[in-house]
């Protein structure tokens, strides 16, 4: 064999052993990237989709306060609230005027909010206090209108710039005390468990004293 042959030969094989060697690399290379995709994706957070029903069903959840009445007694009066409030305080409103305080919170889509405070005036009018004289005088922030229940005239103040909600404020009075209760909040399913709330509280008074 001549020395061209020779040298043509050892050409082709390291061609070829090249070629082998690329086809190799480009696999490796190939599978350390898949094995790198696959681990990032694996370690991604997980994307959770909302479909419409479901989302419908989310935006419509409602906790449901229990309106099953409550019996509360202090010192000068009894009265019911619903079961699904619980009392936050007890504390006088004000020491220097107040006789008797209850603040009750429930927590639906949004809170509400119901106290009471009894308050020791000279005449025992309920315009002799701050909180009815402020709502009075505000005609174009508070409604005016009167209820009677079980033989007690009671005024009534709502507020007009509560939009969607419930906030009203009763004031009425017994000797010289003057009583008012005030009750704010929404509701997943309208006014009406407020209203509820409201009613009961004042169908179910009773004096002590």
């Amino acid at each position: 064999m001549s020395d061209d042959d020779t040298k043509n030969k050892e050409t082709k094989s390291k061609k070829s052993k090249k070629k082998k060697y690329l086809v190799l690399l480009f696999v490796l290379i190939l599978f350390v990237t898949g094995a790198f995709y696959f681990l990032h994706n694996l370690n991604k957070p997980v994307v959770g989709v909302v479909s419409s029903t479901q989302s419908s069903s989310l935006s419509t959840v409602s906790y449901d306060i229990d309106l099953t009445p409550v019996s509360e007694s202090g010192k000068y009066i009894s009265f019911d609230y619903p079961k699904g409030m619980r009392l936050l305080s007890s504390a006088l409103a004000d020491p220097a005027t107040s006789l008797e305080s209850y603040n009750y919170y429930a927590k639906d889509l949004y809170s509400w909010t119901l106290a009471i405070d009894l308050t020791k005036t000279g005449s025992g009018q309920v315009n002799a206090t701050s909180a009815y004289t402020s709502r009075a005088t505000n005609p174009q922030m508070y409604s005016e209108g009167s209820m009677n229940v079980n033989n007690q005239a009671i005024t009534v103040f709502t507020d007009k710039s509560f939009t969607g909600g419930f906030s009203k404020v009763a004031f009425f009075s017994h000797g010289d005390i003057v009583a008012t209760v005030s009750l704010i909040g929404d509701d997943s399913s309208g006014v009406g468990p407020l209203e509820t709330t409201f009613n009961m509280v004042l169908s179910s008074w009773e004096w002590k004293v």
